[in-house]
């Protein structure tokens, strides 16, 4: 059982169905929601985890009568013999599939389910490593079951798998090329100035040399995978289009613009400013017990990397947004702690992104026609 650094997108979605107090005109959307998981619930008759591996995914099935487990080879000749077994059991219609989030181990598995139209849930390993109650021991087949006992217990507040494009999966791809680059790049640099620092320049001269020839051929190597990932967003209309939209909001980047259009696949999987923010880690949550009240607080749990590069947008908005700048320093002098005034910054940038992605329009500087206005 492999456990995720963050959660998936569709896991956070179901928090925030959990957790947000609809308003009166989300009541309608609310029973909507609710009469799907009725018709779910009557929908599917055998519950499937799988649990997958590098070489072979072992595949556990649940019922109210049948309670069995295979393995099958990770290939496609294994998926066409796991789906002849399958339907000994029920049609592809009665069944739902569950499995965790293992990354390019799954991807093959996750394409094929997709091509035969089959039901499948992709899963965060730490919302199931949560659900099982308590656990002593481990074997892959014993993690199937858990899986099958999850989506049987939950089947009717997941979400079904959406597979990603093309184009994101490639995006996906260089973009992670990009961040492993960035980390050997880091690991020379920083230690070749920390033994440079404390030792004499005779007895770490060739370190210091080859290391910054290897630095500057890394460096050169990531201006071009940048230049791949603008091809890439070029060549498809509808991605160069709302990567043009994000572009336009004050902060955002090619980097963070690029990597926002991947995590939530070209904003198809989620557009709300308010579950994106919970996703990446950015949403106060309350912290109350009984009569014990404390200060709400961000969850550790969330996509850090996305919280990072809107750190990073923060530092940019705070320079040139005078907007920014002056709501920056009207907390200050309201004596709000810094981490507080640039979380509030970061959702203010992912609340102006979502809303030129669903408007259609790039970004407006209002503040700066008003004061123009106030010139003329």
């Amino acid at each position: 059982m492999v456990y995720c650094c963050f959660p998936t997108i569709e896991w956070c979605l179901y928090i925030e169905c959990k957790a947000y107090r609809p308003t009166k005109g989300d009541r309608v959307i609310q029973l909507f929601f609710h009469s799907e998981k009725n018709n779910t619930m009557k929908k599917y008759k055998i519950f499937v985890g799988i649990d997958i591996s590098k070489g072979w995914i072992d595949v556990a099935v649940k019922s109210e009568t049948v309670s069995v487990c295979r393995r099958f080879d990770n290939c496609k000749k294994g998926y066409r013999s796991m789906l002849s077994w399958l339907k000994t059991f029920a049609s592809f219609k009665e069944m739902i599939l569950c499995m965790e989030h293992t990354g390019v181990y799954g991807m093959p598995l996750w394409e094929y389910l997709a091509n035969q139209e089959i039901c499948f849930v992709v899963e965060t390993g730490l919302q199931i490593r949560h659900s099982m109650g308590i656990r002593r021991g481990k074997s892959d087949k014993a993690d199937a079951q858990i899986i099958a006992r999850y989506i049987r217990l939950h089947h009717t507040e997941t979400r079904l798998y959406k597979v990603p494009n093309e184009v994101i999966k490639r995006l996906k791809i260089v973009f992670g090329y990009r961040e492993r680059l960035l980390k050997v790049k880091h690991l020379l640099t920083v230690s070749s100035k920390e033994i440079s620092s404390f030792m004499s320049k005779s007895a770490c001269r060739e370190m210091t040399i080859d290391s910054g020839k290897l630095a500057a051929i890394i460096s050169e190597r990531i201006s071009r995978i940048e230049k791949v990932i603008d091809k890439i967003i070029e060549a498809d209309p509808e991605t160069n289009r709302i990567y043009r939209l994000v572009k336009s909001v004050p902060g955002i980047g090619p980097i963070t613009g690029a990597y926002l259009i991947i995590v939530t696949q070209n904003f198809t999987l989620i557009n709300n400013s308010r579950k994106l923010s919970r996703y990446a880690g950015m949403s106060p949550e309350k912290n109350e017990s009984g009569i014990i009240k404390r200060k709400a607080k961000t969850s550790r749990i969330g996509n850090k990397k996305l919280k990072a590069l809107l750190s990073n947008c923060v530092g940019t908005i705070i320079q040139h947004d005078i907007e920014s700048r002056e709501y920056q320093q009207r907390k200050i002098d309201q004596g709000k702690p810094e981490g507080v005034i640039i979380n509030n910054l970061r959702n203010k940038i992912l609340h102006r992104v979502c809303a030129v992605v669903n408007r259609g329009t790039p970004y407006v500087n209002i503040k700066k026609y008003r004061t123009m206005e106030n010139v003329a």
